[in-house]
């Protein structure tokens, strides 16, 4: 080290006084632009990330809590589901509703146990959620069992058991 000192001050000494400011001009920016750039520059940006996060997180759990106020005063109105009339089945129902909103994806719809279980082919994911919110708000049938695979983009493949 005490080597490499000792070249740098002997070439600094063969410097014309001119070129020897520059250097050490130079050299004086480099001390304060470096810890700028990779010390300084990356703390700021990361206290900006932080804080627009914090912001989001902040509006999210506002519209949450606005929600849950909601849930709970739906609840104490005594919102209910949708029932099945008199004389439907939840399997008539289920296998009318499925083949109307989901076509060819739906493979099968057979009675399981308690349920209706309902196979799919390469359904369009959104609208099988679509589908399953119907059915629990028109006729208050529930995912009791679900089962999907990823197929291409916005597809799905499985099955679902409805119950009542």
């Amino acid at each position: 080290m005490r080597g490499l000192v000792d070249k740098l001050r002997h070439w600094l000494g063969s410097l014309e006084p001119r070129e020897r400011r520059l250097v050490l001009v130079a050299a004086a920016a480099l001390i304060v632009f470096l810890p700028y750039q990779f010390i300084w520059s990356p703390l700021q940006n990361g206290i900006e990330d932080l804080e627009t996060r914090v912001a989001r997180e902040r509006r999210d759990l506002a519209a949450m809590q606005s929600l849950a106020l909601e849930v709970q005063r739906l609840r104490q109105q005594g919102a209910v589901a949708g029932t099945l009339a008199a004389g439907q089945s939840l399997l008539t129902v289920t296998d009318a509703s499925a083949r109307q909103q989901l076509g060819v994806a739906v493979e099968n719809v057979r009675e399981e146990g308690e349920g209706v279980r309902v196979q799919l082919r390469n359904a369009p994911f959104d609208d099988v959620m679509r589908w399953l919110d119907a059915m629990q708000q028109r006729y208050g049938a529930v995912v009791s069992e679900i089962s999907i695979d990823r197929q291409n983009a916005g597809r799905i493949s499985g099955r679902v058991v409805l119950s009542h």
